[in-house]
């Protein structure tokens, strides 16, 4: 399987600061434009072949068309509306997922309605892809496993533990024939949806593994025995994306905190499932866009900015404040800045490529 072609950016180009978007140490461009503000928890970004720049909101859950600079409402929902794609003809997609362990995928009707064309939940309940995982600590002797409790950045406690059913919708893509492609955080798979609602896992991403170090041990609360074990953390995609090579781009945020920078960008090919790391060590990699020359820009939402994947390590492109939505069309990138629960502090924002 290839990997995603990374492309060089040519020298900086001095640009003051729009709104919540900043030039980075790599950033070319030819200008920014903020789209829409007076937004809330935008959570995914899609542009159409018209220019229609449709967004997702967690609270109030909404998808929104904001390309006037007025926030259109599409769908309104009483849940979080997570992603959004939109096909080759037009017609949206879109994602319900929340921490109760919900997903669903979506679709706009002609009329303005919508239907319900899978529940990820309940494929999850089925066949819960991920249980061929193993996370936690891998290799602890049992006296010390039995000191650790479980936390919110180690779930498992000192014991490894397999994947759990429990399923949350992030994002989706679609393929050049139609079928959709969902990014379940939750389930840490790829799962495909056809035309017909058809489901099956395309992919499980794999754990990241983790040495224990003293410094991580200190900052997680673990007892010097933990010190030099492996923790096997659940990836957690975040959002899929469709490169120009037809294969499929996912970023994984697992941890937090002090495990910030655990975030990667894996390459899974749809047809075969395999699955190849392309670039790691983001802050957050909360989304992702990919160039048609292969560029894959990153929201690194804990690192503050939209970073270009490298093999090496991120490159800064933009300083962005608490980006949460990326997407790349027409030769400008769009993204969503702002993240915040508080009414109207978000914005989309495009940034004109050289």
């Amino acid at each position: 399987m290839k990997a995603a072609r990374l492309s060089a950016l040519l020298a900086a180009v001095a640009l003051g600061a729009v709104s919540g978007v900043a030039a980075g140490p790599a950033g070319a461009s030819s200008g920014a434009v903020v789209i829409a503000s007076g937004l809330t928890a935008v959570s995914g970004l899609a542009v159409d072949r018209d220019g229609s720049v449709y967004a997702t909101q967690l609270v109030p859950g909404s998808l929104l068309e904001v390309s006037t600079g007025t926030a259109v409402p599409i769908v309104k929902s009483a849940t979080p509306v997570t992603g959004v794609a939109v096909d080759d003809r037009g017609a949206v997609v879109y994602t319900h997922g929340s921490g109760a362990g919900a997903g669903t995928v979506e679709a706009v009707l002609a009329d303005g309605g919508t239907r319900t064309l899978a529940d990820t939940m309940l494929y999850e309940s089925i066949r819960n892809p991920d249980a061929v995982n193993s996370y936690g600590f891998q290799d602890l002797a049992a006296e010390c496993a039995a000191d650790i409790r479980p936390t919110g950045a180690l779930p498992g406690g000192g014991l490894p533990y397999t994947g759990r059913v429990t399923s949350k919708a992030a994002a989706i893509a679609v393929l050049a024939d139609g079928t959709r492609v969902v990014a379940d955080n939750a389930g840490d798979a790829l799962v495909r949806v056809t035309r017909t609602g058809a489901m099956s896992t395309i992919a499980v991403l794999p754990p990241v593994a983790v040495k224990v170090t003293a410094a991580l041990a200190a900052s997680q609360g673990l007892p010097g025995c933990a010190i030099g074990s492996t923790y096997a953390f659940e990836p957690a995609p975040t959002d899929v994306e469709v490169g120009p090579d037809g294969l499929l781009y996912v970023t994984t945020m697992p941890g937090g905190g002090a495990l910030a920078a655990l975030g990667s960008v894996f390459a899974v090919d749809p047809e075969t499932g395999d699955v190849e790391e392309v670039a790691s060590g983001f802050r957050g990699a909360i989304d992702l866009a990919v160039a048609p020359d292969g560029t894959i820009y990153v929201a690194e939402s804990l690192g503050g900015q939209i970073s270009i994947a490298n093999a090496d390590s991120p490159i800064t492109f933009r300083l962005v404040s608490r980006p949460s939505a990326v997407e790349f069309a027409d030769g400008a990138l769009y993204v969503a800045a702002g993240f915040s629960f508080v009414p109207g502090t978000g914005e989309v924002v495009s940034i004109f490529l050289r």
